[in-house]
């Protein structure tokens, strides 16, 4: 999904021979097509298995899969991307990323500002911005969070475990704001939670964060009691 502003110079402009453009849309494409078909369902024969009976393996082999099935998920979505910024540049069209390596960052904020980008900054600007505003009350920024949210989840898929991700996440923004305005409160603890050495756990704990959720994107709401109650059990 693109924007109609972007877009409409590039179609409206003459298209040449570029090969440099050419060579690097072939590098696209090869990309997408490793991380979709080599690497996404690879992982997705060793993963699947443990997701839908999560019974039969230990609790260590379920959390693995929980990662792996998070990368997985990754590497289709991105996948496909690639192969469409490779073919729209063969015919000199060059349009937006959809992904900026989400799960090397540091919080949950700029992991939805690298996730699925289109999609995510398209409902950001046209769903929340209009409806709650850049700049309101606190009960109104965090019901707009939440929302908005609930909404970009249901846009993939009308079902109840999307709907259950969309408030998993709008809770996690939420305690991330919190986060923010406590560190804003108490200088002291933002000092000490801005340490550079913490990154990594931080980006860890994104990762984790985002990772148990799709427990919810793969599987029905039984199943997924199932693989919590493996992990908690």
């Amino acid at each position: 999904m693109d924007r109609f502003e972007r877009f409409h110079p590039q179609a409206a402009s003459e298209k040449s021979i570029d090969l440099i453009g050419f060579n690097y849309a072939l590098y696209r494409i090869v990309c997408g097509l490793i991380k979709k078909f080599i690497i996404a369902d690879s992982l997705a024969r060793f993963i699947l298995p443990l997701i839908y009976s999560p019974q039969d393996y230990s609790r260590l082999f379920v959390v693995c899969a929980l990662y792996g099935s998070a990368l997985r998920i990754y590497m289709d979505f991105a996948g496909y991307t690639d192969i469409a910024l490779g073919v729209s540049k063969l015919f000199g069209y060059k349009i937006m990323e959809n992904f900026d390596r989400p799960f090397l960052k540091s919080n949950i904020v700029l992991f939805w500002r690298s996730w699925h980008i289109s999609v995510y900054s398209w409902i950001r600007d046209y769903f929340f911005f209009p409806l709650f505003g850049s700049r309101t009350g606190v009960a109104k920024l965090y019901s707009g969070i939440l929302i908005t949210m609930v909404v970009f989840h249901l846009w993939h898929a009308a079902s109840l475990g999307f709907l259950i991700l969309g408030i998993y996440h709008g809770l996690g923004l939420i305690i991330w704001q919190l986060f923010q305005e406590a560190q804003k409160k108490y200088p002291l603890f933002k000092q000490i939670v801005s340490q550079k050495w913490l990154k990594p756990f931080s980006a860890a704990f994104t990762f984790s964060f985002v990772s148990f959720g799709f427990i919810f994107f793969n599987t029905d709401i039984n199943n997924a009691l199932n693989i919590i109650k493996r992990i908690c059990s």
